[in-house]
């Protein structure tokens, strides 16, 4: 996955969870970036 701060696709998963919403069932994951640090959440669902 590239990294929305610095564009480099050198990432990791820090965190990940199974959450529900009114659509039903997605992962969420908080990534962080091994070349500048940045973190972020991304939702992912199973189509």
């Amino acid at each position: 996955m590239q990294c929305p701060y610095c564009k480099r696709t050198n990432t990791r998963v820090v965190q990940t969870f199974m959450a529900q919403d009114v659509f039903g069932e997605f992962v969420r994951r908080r990534r962080a970036c091994c070349d500048c640090g940045f973190r972020w959440w991304t939702r992912e669902r199973a189509e």
